[in-house]
């Protein structure tokens, strides 16, 4: 055997026992079934974990743990957290040794690789971020298949820094809406897709931005969804700033749905004062807010042509979505069923039905 060839594999058999690592200042929180309790971490690897706890449970057992850094009482933030999957291996006298559970589509080598490499990407002191950006490159890999090798290369050589970190969280959000679906873990994306979603969404740091963006991923992966549709609304949402976001989703929220005789869903005509819009759009900028609803309507996003671009009337600023910025804040909001079923329209089959 050749030198070359001798090194590498020590290196990679090295690589399949995933290095354990002792720490203090985190924590794994849990369901007992009778309430949400939180243990120690005494050490922790890509593949397992060992909790200092008093809590027991039958071996192999399936824990959902939820790992974070301890905050302090003076914090005034949230601390990240990461949501794992784990099987109990053993019980001891001083707590409880878990084995995590490999994501689909990815064996144990792979995310020992994932979680190692992703440490480089962290501080140095951090557990949580590194599982959840392998996590994340975990459920791509997933979606994306049979190019989600493809998928993950491309992400981690084109995005760096907070653009990074801004896709990991897109993907985490986008996979807790698939979870939610029945069957939701068979769905597949478009791999040029994915990747054209998760490369305009990182360039955001507004945190409902981020949720959208997920949400668009997320019904991309519907099996039975239209590629050419599901391209068209990321195009669109592209070309919408926070601005235009909050003023149509507003008006989203805010419209009476109904059916019209077609089938198609319909908002009633809707307006506001120029001072309510100023508020749900988080700008006193009545430019902005005019130029905004022009945007919104030569997208074919609401019905109502703003005929001046500098200044709105006092009453009366016409805000109707259009059926296609209906279906945008659906899909944005992760829904890939029926339209009516989102807005909490019946048809009238169902009405005679239920009477």
């Amino acid at each position: 055997m050749s030198l070359k060839h001798w090194l590498r594999d020590i290196a990679v058999g090295n690589r399949r026992v995933a290095e354990r690592r002792q720490l203090r200042g985190f924590a794994a929180t849990y369901d007992t079934g009778s309430e949400i309790r939180q243990s120690i971490i005494h050490d922790i690897s890509a593949t397992g974990i060992f909790l200092e706890t008093s809590d027991r449970w039958e071996p192999q057992a399936s824990v959902p743990l939820t790992l974070h850094r301890i905050a302090s009482p003076s914090a005034e933030t949230a601390a990240p957290l990461v949501n794992l999957k784990a099987r109990v291996v053993r019980c001891t006298e001083d707590g409880v040794a878990f084995a995590f559970e490999m994501p689909s589509d990815v064996d144990r080598l792979l995310w020992i690789n994932l979680v190692d490499s992703a440490t480089y990407e962290s501080e140095s002191d951090d557990i949580v971020a590194p599982f959840k950006m392998a996590k994340a490159l975990a459920f791509l890999t997933h979606i994306c298949a049979p190019h989600g090798t493809h998928v993950r290369q491309r992400v981690r050589a084109n995005l760096t820094g907070q653009r990074l970190w801004n896709t990991v969280e897109i993907a985490l959000q986008a996979e807790n809406h698939l979870a939610a679906w029945p069957d939701g873990g068979d769905e597949l994306c478009d791999p040029s897709l994915a990747l054209r979603i998760l490369e305009e969404g990182s360039w955001t740091e507004d945190e409902s931005m981020m949720h959208d963006w997920a949400g668009l991923l997320a019904t991309a992966c519907s099996s039975g969804k239209n590629d050419a549709a599901s391209w068209t609304f990321v195009e669109i949402f592209g070309q919408l700033t926070p601005t235009h976001v909050r003023i149509l989703f507003e008006a989203c929220r805010r419209g009476t749905k109904y059916l019209a005789p077609d089938g198609q869903l319909t908002s009633r005509p809707l307006t506001a004062n120029s001072d309510d819009v100023m508020h749900f759009s988080d700008t006193r900028d009545l430019l902005r807010v005019a130029r905004s609803l022009q945007h919104l309507y030569e997208l074919g996003l609401i019905e109502e042509r703003v005929k001046s671009s500098m200044l709105l009337p006092v009453e009366g600023v016409g805000m109707t979505p259009t059926n296609l910025g209906l279906q945008l804040f659906a899909l944005c909001n992760g829904h890939c069923g029926p339209l009516e079923s989102f807005y909490g329209v019946k048809r009238a089959a169902e009405l005679t039905s239920a009477r």
